[in-house]
């Protein structure tokens, strides 16, 4: 992972996410916001009106967790990190004009507009360390 762009880590942990959404198979229900146990704390997340359950929550807390971040979360980060993906190709297309004579100074204000918050998501969503 080391030697790619940020782009590219975006772009890759984007879809994988995607990939562990499977959005092509997965019905509209479960796209919607999950419900936790009354005590937010242990058993069964399931979709709001509906007695499908979506996953079961072994320790304390972890039912309102995996309540909030359901599917819907879960595409809207693969559409963010896509985006930031293409923020980092086009802040290196604008750097490579406006820095002609100083790529240095370029590549060093790439890394500034560079989403440190996405590449952390990214990284995590790709088993790293960020």
């Amino acid at each position: 992972m080391t030697d790619q762009t940020p782009a590219e880590t975006l772009r890759t942990a984007a879809e994988r996410l995607q990939w562990l959404l499977h959005p092509d198979g997965m019905p509209e229900r479960i796209r919607r916001p999950w419900l936790a146990p009354a005590d937010g704390m242990q058993g069964r997340i399931t979709v709001p009106d509906e007695d499908v359950p979506v996953a079961v929550a072994m320790w304390g807390g972890a039912a309102e967790y995996i309540a909030a971040m359901h599917p819907g979360v879960g595409l809207a980060l693969v559409d963010w990190l896509k985006r930031e993906a293409k923020s980092h190709e086009a802040a290196v297309v604008a750097a490579a004009e406006v820095f002609r004579d100083d790529p240095a100074a370029g590549a060093a204000w790439v890394a500034r507009q560079d989403n440190m918050a996405a590449l952390a998501v990214a990284h995590a969503l790709l088993g790293g360390v960020s």
